[in-house]
């Protein structure tokens, strides 16, 4: 009975079929590992589409940001130049009344004199 045992052990069909199972063991460990891959894939996958979506509306947001920057500064400049002619005018304005201030003081500092 032994014998027959050994003989049994080593036939090749034995020694095939041993050969087939671990071939399909090894299959089902690398479909395993290929679905494995698969969902890792489209998780990098769908972070990536979230990240560019979400980059997407940043570099919008950005740009809005620049565009009131542009406007805002158009706003200063135009305000800056208001008030450099309002401030002009001021200045002018001082000028003729200092100039009337220091005629209307000789006229009477004359009028004074002659009185003397």
């Amino acid at each position: 009975m032994r014998a027959e045992h050994i003989e049994l052990l080593q036939s090749p069909w034995l020694m095939e079929l041993g050969a087939l199972y671990i071939n399909f063991n090894e299959e089902e460990k690398g479909k395993k590992a290929m679905e494995s891959l698969a969902s890792a894939l489209h998780e990098v996958s769908s972070e990536a589409r979230e990240a560019k979506e979400k980059l997407l509306s940043i570099e919008v947001e950005h740009e809005n940001y620049e565009t009131q920057i542009k406007d805002l500064k158009l706003v200063v400049k135009a305000t800056e130049e208001k008030y450099e002619t309002m401030l002009d005018g001021t200045k002018q304005e001082i000028d003729v009344l200092t100039i009337e201030q220091s005629q209307h003081e000789y006229q009477n500092m004359k009028a004074e004199w002659k009185q003397k």
